[in-house]
């Protein structure tokens, strides 16, 4: 094989390198900093994925391309799908005649593709698996089943169980045994090897760097310059699987360096076979890697999900269509203020009875499938390649796995798989092709697909009502307060299929079991991985042989000189090398890069599921510029859920949790094994330096530690007088000659509350050890102004130079006609408290004395994520802040980061770990303009989303 200096990611260019041109989309968030090849789906309708259930189960009928054809039979398929339990399938589930019919016709297009390709497509829509039931023929079946009986038919002592499996998963060959490892495998610096001639090369060559480069080296040519980076995180620096190195340039493909762990002359009869099945694989694998780009469908579209009302003269007064809109019975009490979140509204039927009415009288809005067969099938026969694939590419990789699944009477189930994606991206693999090919007394097997859906693509143009989430899980599989996760679902695997996937399809195989527990059963694999073509990794090619016991067959032999010595002396020598790698050594190894990709799945399945539908944040037409917009998302795990809390005694307000809420004992990935007995909070705020240190430059982690002021005059008040009497007259007034509500003051026992957790904080950060912010926050409304300043000053002053807290318009209570929430000039706060910093653009006047309407909640969690922006920005080097704000302020905040919304007893204080991202730059205030909401009319409501505390 040609001389070539080496040069691949983790050898001569940086490991977490990727070419400008476009590779596949990985769906690993975070793993790519500028964004470009992030994988998100469109989100599925749950009538789409009902439609996917259908094709799929008809083509699993036997010579179904044939009988669809045949109207008796589509008829007769088409009553079954109608009948079929949808609600118990899918929530919201159902099935229309329009649905069958789109599905009869999606069918007979494709079943003129699989009689000309042998493919199907099936659960496809952004992307997309393709099975075939005929494209491996029997011989070429039966010389696998003979080649690979070799290596299964070994003593039970040589028996590879895979571990953890109970001795039920057999590993043929695994790409676990023998990887790269870096600072021990040896590596080709100028030359890459082919099958024949590999074990010649065993032991030579030279061990690769233990630390694989993240940046280039030296000087940059104009080729380095043109690439990007993955995230450094995403990669394993210690292992990497090995592919075996293809050769597309002839008639069929050929590999072109051994595969790792079938011995190239031993088990060379296995090589011609696994050829032939790679040749197999590459038009669906082409497709695949084309099929987002050429033939994406989507079979249900709509961007309207609001209820058809039949009760318009009930729901129109309200402007929308709410649950509670509802004329009460003669029976019930009147509605009051918050009444869904108290004990009368869950447990005394009201919630019941406004949902029972709500449903009758609004029906949902669930659209029906396009008709036009083009935007059902955009793929024809005619796409699919039998040469070029891959834009021509001139080699390929693929790495290779055989597994085989033993039941036994004793051991008679299967109890899955977990969800994961294949390889690290230290692989880039971005397809897989597996083949059933014997499958022996055990019943059906699925494999369940899930993946990433982009929540953007579906909220930017989604209409839906306020606080109406109901409407969208009517229409969309999703849960809207739940990650955006898609379960898209199952294809039947059974023996004789091939089937191919995209390694954005997270995937698990369902459980089975044995058909007959009197005797055995067995199913058997070929599973063969695909490297992404635009981007080669470090393969056979490079990696000299590993196997210690391939490389002393091979120099014990007569002619060589250790073949001369004694066998026993022989053997000594060869068992005291460090290189090749022992059989122990090797099992050794592949624990520990079990438990790192065990680790690192976990992390991968965390991490896409920290992405959540956010119906909260709304979209605003602004009519400024902004410095820097982002996106905020609360971090679990850190601080105790409040809103368990809030549930364990429903109808009580949450208050201050010891330690301020952090979980004890929590353990991060930042954590020094050399320090076991380093407190709480110095752990947290190392975790979160190691954070922003390990982030791509857009990305942000703060603490935000939220107060809410003590009891003031406005809360002493309303208790006294009642929501109805509050919220309908005494609250539009300045005060009653005795007490003034006018942007109220703390009452006695507010300050005593503030006192309390002054105490409170005055031992956290002294004797706890919590981070004192660098930065302080305050609402303009004097109650927060008094609080933070009982609450932080001596904290504050104890600083060199002393913090000065910063007024900041955005943080004021949601708006309303209460004069409570109206706030004193910019000179009385300037006088009354002088070491305050009052931020740049901060009105004289209060400019929202005039407004005739409330805020609407959805405008309140505008605001507060636009202070949440500017904060963001104004702080970038502080990561532990302090904000003094309001009860329903808090709940909004809460919203904005997609934190779980609980209420707050006045005097709290709690905490939120929350990441931002920075979603565009440019130029000008990210300040908010009032003139978007001073009117009675507020300009812009329009183009909001509407928004439910």
């Amino acid at each position: 094989m040609a001389s070539t200096r080496t040069k691949l990611p983790g050898f001569g260019l940086p490991l977490n390198y990727h070419v400008a041109r476009k590779p596949f989309p990985v769906i690993l968030s975070d793993s790519n900093p500028d964004n470009t090849n992030i994988w998100g789906a469109t989100t599925l309708t749950i009538r789409e994925i009902c439609m996917l259930k259908v094709i799929e189960e008809l083509t699993n009928k036997p010579e179904w391309w044939r009988k669809v054809n045949d109207p008796d039979i589509a008829a007769k398929w088409v009553k079954e799908a109608m009948a079929m339990p949808w609600a118990e399938y899918r929530q919201n589930g159902d099935f229309t005649q329009l649905m069958a019919n789109a599905c009869i016709d999606e069918l007979r297009k494709k079943a003129e593709i699989y009689e000309k390709t042998g493919l199907i497509p099936v659960m496809d829509y952004d992307t997309a698996a393709i099975k075939s039931d005929k494209l491996v023929p029997q011989e070429l079946r039966e010389a696998l089943k003979a080649a690979v009986a070799p290596l299964e038919n070994v003593p039970e002592d040589l028996k590879d169980w895979h571990p953890g499996s109970d001795g039920k998963v057999l590993d043929i060959v695994h790409p676990s045994l023998w990887p790269l490892v870096y600072g021990r495998s040896r590596i080709l610096t100028d030359k890459r090897i082919s099958a024949e001639e590999a074990l010649t090369y065993s032991g030579a060559s030279t061990v690769i760097p233990g630390d694989p480069p993240t940046d280039f080296e030296g000087e940059k040519t104009q080729e380095d310059y043109d690439f990007h980076m993955f995230h450094v995180n995403a990669f394993s620096k210690r292992f990497q699987w090995l592919p075996c190195d293809i050769d597309l340039t002839g008639e069929k493909p050929r590999i072109d360096s051994y595969i790792n762990n079938i011995h190239p002359i031993k088990q060379a009869e296995l090589y011609p076979i696994i050829e032939k099945f790679i040749g197999l694989s590459l038009p669906a694998w082409d497709l695949i890697l084309r099929w987002h780009q050429d033939f994406n469908i989507q079979r249900v579209f709509t961007d309207n999900v609001r209820y058809v009302c039949r009760v318009p003269h009930i729901c129109e007064p309200y402007n929308y269509c709410f649950e509670d809109n509802r004329p009460l019975d003669a029976d019930e009490p009147p509605r009051e203020e918050d009444e869904n979140m108290s004990e009368y509204y869950t447990e005394y039927g009201r919630e019941e009875r406004d949902g029972d009415w709500f449903r009758k009288y609004h029906t949902p809005n669930r659209p029906d499938p396009k008709t036009d067969l083009e935007e059902l099938v955009k793929l024809n026969a005619s796409d699919v390649k039998t040469t070029g694939f891959f834009n021509n590419a001139p080699r390929a990789q693929v790495i290779v796995k055989l597994a085989n699944i033993h039941l036994t009477p004793e051991k008679p189930s299967y109890d899955g798989g977990s969800w994961h994606i294949e390889g690290q991206l230290n692989e880039h693999i971005c397809a897989t092709a597996l083949y059933y090919y014997d499958c022996e007394n055990i019943t059906d097997s699925h494999l369940d697909f899930r993946t990433l859906a982009d929540p953007q693509l579906l909220t930017d143009d989604l209409s839906y009502d306020q606080g109406d989430f109901g409407s969208i899980e009517d229409v969309f599989a999703i849960e809207s307060y739940g990650d955006t996760i898609q379960d898209i679902g199952s294809v039947l695997t059974r023996q004789d299929r091939m089937l191919f996937f995209p390694n954005v399809y997270q995937h698990h195989v369902s459980p089975f079991e044995l058909v007959d527990k009197s005797r055995p059963g067995h199913r058997k694999i070929l599973a063969l991985f695909l490297v992404d073509p635009s981007l080669p990794v470090i393969s056979t090619a490079n990696v000299p042989p590993q196997q210690r016991h391939w490389f002393a067959e091979e120099v014990l032999q007569d002619n060589n000189r250790l073949g001369k010595l004694p066998p026993e002396v022989a053997n000594m020598v060869v068992d005291n090398l460090d290189f090749p790698i022992s059989l122990k050594d090797a099992k050794k190894i592949r624990e520990e890069l079990m438990e790192e990709r065990s680790a690192q799945q976990k992390d991968t399945d965390r991490n896409i599921r920290s992405h959540e539908w956010n119906f909260y944040i709304p979209v605003l037409q602004s009519h400024h510029a902004m410095a820097d917009r982002w996106t905020f998302k609360a971090q679990p795990g850190v601080f105790v859920e409040l809103t368990d809390i809030a549930h364990e005694y429903p109808g009580e307000k949450v208050t201050t949790q010891p330690n301020l809420g952090l979980i004890p004992g929590q353990t991060y990935p930042s954590d020094d094994p050399g320090a076991p007995d380093q407190r709480d909070w110095a752990r947290l705020a190392a975790y979160i330096k190691w954070l922003n240190e390990n982030s791509s430059h857009n990305v942000c982690y703060k603490v935000l530690y939220l107060t809410r002021h003590g009891l003031g005059v406005h809360n002493k008040m309303h208790a006294q007088v009642g929501s109805e009497a509050w919220n309908t007259r005494i609250s539009f007034e300045n005060g009653d000659g005795k007490e003034t509500w006018f942007d109220a003051f703390l009452t006695e026992v507010g300050e005593k509350q503030a006192q309390e957790l002054k105490a409170f904080w005055t031992d956290l950060i002294n004797v706890q050890g919590a981070p004192l912010p660098k930065v302080f926050y305050t609402s303009p409304l004097a109650r927060c102004l008094q609080t933070t300043d009982l609450v932080f000053s001596s904290l504050m002053t104890s600083q060199t130079p002393p913090l000065q807290p910063i007024v900041k318009e955005l943080l004021r209570e949601r708006i309303t006609r209460h004069t409570c929430d109206y706030r004193r000039s910019r000179t009385w706060i300037a006088e009354n408290y002088p070491s305050y910093r009052i931020e740049d653009g901060f009105e004289e006047e209060d400019q929202f004395t005039n407004r005739t309407e409330p805020e609407e909640d959805e405008e309140h969690v505008v605001r507060k994520h636009q202070a949440l922006e500017d904060i963001f920005n104004e702080s970038r080097d502080s990561e532990f802040i302090s904000l003094t704000v309001h009860s329903y302020a808090i709940r909004a905040i809460q919203g904005a980061v997609g934190a779980g919304v609980c209420r707050t007893r006045e005097g709290t204080s709690i905490a939120l770990l929350v990441r931002g991202e920075k979603v565009n730059e440019g130029d000008g205030s990210a300040a908010l303009d009032l003139d978007a909401y001073v009117s009675a009319d507020p300009a812009g409501v329009s183009s909001l989303r509407r928004f439910s505390m």
